[in-house]
């Protein structure tokens, strides 16, 4: 749990408050600060276990996914990770004001960028990743994915109108949805008229629901929507051309994978380095110092302009289907709660 302001950067009180009463603060010690602070040198019972050097910095760490966002990119890059869940994440550029963050939502989560004031990092995270792609090609493509490859080629950008959305689990974005639910157009349908539809409505429903709430975020400044600059995709379905493809169409950004795999751990060994890095008498960033250790990442896609024009005019038809799809789920929790309601009355009589 994040107990810092992410505006102000310092711990918030009412969260402190909530969750460990009027001593939390006195426990914490100072402030938080940025990545790239030297707040110390390690303790004497190390430097004695351990034989660490008494010279040796401590600096802050991070997590996994803002240590993701460290190794990868940079301002303007949106990192999609393709594993079993799917979790999304943009670094966004610096702000001029507290007034001019992204925007706050219910099914994202808004993070402090570990190196730069007051920059952002948006994160999405879905559960129905790699299982609801699975799940379709087990159903539909006879489990393998040359098959299910085949079939999102026989069809066009759109999927002939059709759409589906696939949640085996019940899912967080958007939340407490579970089923499978097709359409036409907008008007709710049985099934599709053939399997050969599913491959392709499994990933342009995953990554329509991406784009739509990427565009809401970052709804608060246009500018930074079109600022974004590239696609950074990682994960098991990275490895997919047709996905690469339809990811960069989708999302309209050229689309790259990094040789790394190990990305978290990556991104705190460099926030390490830039604390050693500036603590030697160097005063630019950490894009400043990661210039001499950063590695691209390969390209593996370019979106087709007309093919990303068609889907950025599906992206109410999609807002209307998960509308319905919300909206039936909420019922049908509604009714179950009625009936166990009615059960547990009948067993207290």
């Amino acid at each position: 749990m994040n107990l810092m302001n992410v505006k102000t950067l310092k711990w918030d009180d009412v969260l402190l408050h909530v969750c460990g009463g009027p001593t939390l603060r006195s426990k914490l010690g100072p402030e938080p600060v940025l990545g790239g602070e030297v707040i110390g040198n390690v303790g004497s019972w190390w430097v004695k276990r351990w034989g660490f050097s008494a010279e040796c910095i401590v600096s802050p760490f991070t997590g996994d996914n803002p240590g993701t966002i460290v190794s990868l990119s940079s301002p303007g890059d949106v990192i999609l990770s393709l594993g079993t869940s799917t979790t999304l994440l943009i670094s966004l550029p610096p702000t001029n004001n507290n007034n001019d963050t992204p925007r706050h939502t219910t099914t994202s989560h808004l993070l402090s960028h570990p190196t730069t004031p007051r920059g952002y990092i948006a994160m999405l995270c879905y559960k129905n990743g790699a299982l609801a792609r699975e799940y379709v090609r087990d159903h539909y493509a006879d489990g393998e994915w040359s098959k299910f490859d085949q079939l999102v080629l026989s069809t066009p950008p759109g999927n002939g109108g059709y759409t589906g959305l696939y949640f085996p689990l019940h899912e967080i974005i958007p939340p407490n949805v579970v089923g499978d639910y097709f359409f036409k157009e907008t008007t709710p349908i049985l099934g599709f008229p053939d399997k050969k539809y599913h491959p392709r409505a499994i990933l342009e429903s995953q990554l329509l629901s991406i784009r739509l709430r990427v565009e809401s975020i970052l709804s608060h400044n246009e500018e930074t929507v079109k600022g974004l600059k590239r696609l950074l995709i990682t994960g098991g379905g990275s490895t997919n051309e047709v996905i690469r493809q339809i990811a960069a169409d989708i999302m309209g950004l050229d689309t790259y994978v990094a040789e790394s795999k190990e990305n978290g751990c990556v991104g705190g060994a460099l926030l390490g380095l830039f604390a050693f890095w500036r603590s030697q008498g160097d005063k630019g960033t950490f894009e400043d110092m990661k210039v001499e250790w950063k590695k691209d990442p390969i390209k593996v896609a370019s979106p087709h302009q007309e093919t990303s024009r068609i889907y950025g005019g599906l992206i109410e038809r999609y807002r209307k289907c998960e509308q319905i799809v919300i909206k039936n789920c909420a019922r049908a929790a509604e009714n179950d709660w009625h009936n166990w309601r009615e059960e547990d009355e009948q067993i207290l009589v």
